[in-house]
């Protein structure tokens, strides 16, 4: 259903969000930072939203060449 209307329900938009300690004082709320948990439904949907979008921009030929950031290395 997302990936046919493009909308991706409200239940996948919820996230649990824990604090995980950085470092300093334990007390100091700031020395926390937040992490936010995903459903797996929305891991999965990410996925495949990535697998397809990824897929078109490389048969077009879409892609910068010289864009090395979140791109698998290819080994030759």
């Amino acid at each position: 259903m997302c990936v046919t209307t493009g909308k991706v329900p409200q239940s996948l938009k919820i996230a649990k969000v824990i604090t995980a300690y950085n470092k300093g004082e334990i007390s100091d709320p700031t020395n926390y930072r937040p992490i936010s948990h995903l459903s797996i439904f929305d891991k999965i949907l990410q996925k495949l939203m990535y697998k397809q979008l990824h897929s078109i921009l490389q048969k077009y030929s879409m892609l910068y060449q010289y864009q090395f950031g979140f791109r698998k290395i290819i080994v030759q």
